[in-house]
């Protein structure tokens, strides 16, 4: 849904939620959903003893697309695009900005200079919207094409990554069931494919790393190399893939997943 107005009208219960999370860029760490049914009214007239308990913030912006974070983390600052039809939360806040900057703030907001700046404005590691709010901004327009390049590549690679396991709304079936003669076969190219994909994206975020420092005129004053731990695609782990796999083949024997149709079958199981 675009809007409360279209969310309302669907007459529907359950809707998508920023709430924070762990580590990531660029896309990811939607798990979460909300009674908004009606428009929020069970939340909208939360009451106990007659006193009011829930004021939810920002109603007008609920459902737009933009990019968020979470809110309290022991590590690196991390931003992700978010679609449109989600609600925004206190622990994932979210921030909506132009058409025409949304690419630029997400790009910059995801590298070592903003880490670093972040680090002094706020070193207890709260990220709330004041802090962030804060940062410095600043735009080329000669960037602007590789930056805006870069930064669709890199949510979608995060969101292959992400969509690869039974975790994400749009999981569409396990990624080693490739058709192979052999699930040796399948489980190479799967770890060879998403190598690439971790390599690709590690230099993606250096070059943004790169080119803001240069912008910023900080070069060499902020680290360009992105440590691998802080690289957020997975690469290929024969003992989280085996158990991911024996967890979708339970998944098919009770119907919730079939190999001849892609995605959920049966929700209810």
């Amino acid at each position: 849904k675009k809007s409360r107005f279209d969310a309302m009208n669907s007459k529907k219960t359950w809707f998508p939620m920023t709430k924070g999370g762990e580590y990531r860029r660029w896309y990811g760490n939607l798990a979460y959903v909300v009674n908004w049914k009606d428009d929020g009214k069970a939340i909208r007239e939360f009451t106990v003893n007659g006193k009011q308990r829930s004021r939810p913030q920002n109603m007008d912006t609920y459902f737009y697309r933009g990019i968020s974070w979470s809110a309290i983390s022991n590590g690196s600052f991390a931003m992700r695009y978010v679609p449109t039809g989600v609600i925004s939360n206190a622990k994932g806040p979210m921030c909506f900005p132009t058409d025409s900057e949304i690419e630029w703030i997400l790009a910059l907001t995801n590298t070592s200079l903003v880490d670093e700046m972040l680090r002094l404005i706020t070193p207890t590691l709260d990220f709330s919207e004041g802090p962030v709010g804060n940062l410095p901004f600043k735009k080329d327009a000669v960037l602007e094409p590789r930056v805006s390049a870069l930064v669709g590549i890199n949510i979608s690679l995060c969101k292959y990554d992400w969509d690869s396991f039974e975790t994400s709304w749009d999981f569409r079936r396990h990624p080693l069931l490739r058709g192979k003669p052999l699930l040796a076969d399948d489980a190479a190219e799967v770890e060879t494919e998403w190598q690439t994909r971790f390599e690709s994206l590690k230099s993606n975020e250096e070059e943004l790393n790169r080119i803001f420092a240069g912008l910023y005129g900080l070069e060499g004053e902020v680290p360009i190399e992105v440590p691998d731990d802080k690289v957020s695609v997975r690469r290929f782990d024969r003992s989280r893939e085996t158990r991911s796999l024996v967890s979708y083949a339970i998944g098919c024997m009770f119907g919730r997943y079939s190999l001849d149709v892609d995605g959920l079958v049966l929700a209810d199981r």
